[in-house]
């Protein structure tokens, strides 16, 4: 067997075997069991598309009839994954979804709602997914929504419209897909999985679909399946390339079975030899041809070749250190020095101790810190406050060049810890 056959063979190996190098992390919820608007589909739909997006690849946590601390702490730790892994992120829900005042929330299991001003502490803003994603840094994100269900819930409440709602202001790197079009209702089916994740699955099983195609094909099949009553929409910022299930079938197919016929002379050999790198046409090849045939007779055109190569290659620059994430001790003295020193209250009270926080990434330079603290009075204070008690409040910490500095929005006596 010849060399060039050798090194034809590692090659395609090298190429075939770092296709699906990208990491994949995925967080499932299907929500189904609520007390008094129980679903059927979500809960079979996330285990569904959570089992065969385990075999595309993907790090998948699943959650089922999900309480509210369930869903913050699987967000979290979907982000902190997305972090350290990179690559591509994707959120899938499924259950109950309302949209209020033009944002968009999911509801957990365990809560109830009598007033819609009760949605922003006790529900979970789509925007707290999408603050991870972005805050990750990763380069691909997909969020699909099939949360579009008739809430029986909140229909006395003031400005809550039909469906979701579309969202705005996203990150770049992002697709939302909608199982229904904004503003529309997306029912359960009398099957285990709703029309939109049966035609998902389908979809996501054919080899070499991209993202574009996927997503159109399963719109077809809903559309088909429910008649035209439910169109899927879809809203991406998304300019890379991405398969689910890529099938390498245009790689060469390499025959181990049949070694290639031998050449009867030396320059034959060179000649095939050479004959490969000018197809493959790479730095790499040129390379290891120099390396076989350091005065053979191509090797003057090598050179030349790896040269122009060279010029073309951009130096690398070294990469920006990651900011770390504040802790929640660091956050708390931060807080109690604001608090003490600059605050409003600063003076009269002082923090004595705090019992409660909630953090919520904003972006990479921007956190929001929802604590709850007890205080007592400064003897002799200008304002000869005596009383002692505890609060809610709203800080915000912004990452400046040096450091974090802390700010308060104000009270919001209806945060939920």
């Amino acid at each position: 067997m010849n060399k060039f056959y050798l090194l034809f063979v590692l090659c395609s190996f090298l190429v075939i075997s770092t296709v699906f190098a990208e990491n994949r992390t995925a967080l499932i919820i299907g929500n189904s069991a609520y007390p008094e608007a129980p679903l059927k589909n979500p809960s079979n739909d996330a285990k569904a598309i959570a089992t065969k997006l385990k075999t595309l690849g993907f790090d998948v946590i699943l959650k089922v009839d999900a309480s509210q601390q369930q869903i913050r702490e699987a967000i979290e730790t979907f982000g902190r994954k997305l972090e350290i892994k990179k690559g591509v992120g994707l959120f899938f829900y499924a259950g109950h979804g309302i949209q209020s005042k033009g944002e968009n929330y999911l509801i957990p299991t365990d809560i109830t709602l009598t007033r819609e001003t009760q949605l922003r502490s006790r529900a979970i803003n789509v925007n707290e997914i999408l603050a991870e994603m972005e805050y990750a840094n990763n380069k691909l994100n997909l969020v699909i929504l099939d949360a579009c269900r008739n809430n029986p819930l909140v229909r006395s409440f003031r400005s809550a419209k039909r469906g979701l709602a579309r969202m705005n202001n996203t990150p770049s790197g992002l697709l939302l897909a909608y199982s229904t079009a904004p503003g529309s209702v997306a029912e359960d089916s009398n099957s285990n999985n709703s029309p939109y994740t049966q035609q998902l699955i389908q979809a996501l099983s054919h080899p070499n679909w991209d993202l574009e195609k996927v997503f159109k094909e399963t719109a077809k099949g809903v559309k088909k399946a429910t008649r035209g009553k439910q169109i899927p929409w879809i809203s991406s910022s998304i300019t890379l390339d991405f398969y689910f299930n890529q099938n390498h079938i245009n790689q060469p197919v390499i025959n181990v079975n049949q070694p290639p016929v031998e050449s009867n002379t030396h320059a034959d050999i060179e000649s095939h030899y050479w004959d490969s790198v000018v197809k493959l046409n790479s730095k790499l090849m040129y390379e290891a041809y120099l390396k076989e045939y350091p005065e053979g007779h191509y090797a003057t055109i090598a050179k030349i070749k790896i040269a122009q190569y060279k010029r073309l290659e951009k130096p690398k620059s070294k990469p920006k250190p990651k900011p770390r994430r504040p802790t929640n001790g660091e956050i708390k003295k931060w807080i109690t020095d604001y608090y003490n020193n600059k605050g409003v209250w600063h003076g009269t009270f002082r923090i004595r101790r705090i019992d409660q926080l909630r953090v919520v990434p904003i972006n990479q330079d921007k956190i929001q810190v929802h604590a709850k603290y007890h205080y007592y009075p400064i003897p002799g204070n200008r304002k000869r406050r005596t009383d002692s008690g505890s609060d809610q409040r709203i800080f915000y910490l912004k990452r400046t060049t040096r450091r974090w500095v802390v700010t308060e929005m104000g009270g919001f006596n209806s945060a939920r810890f």
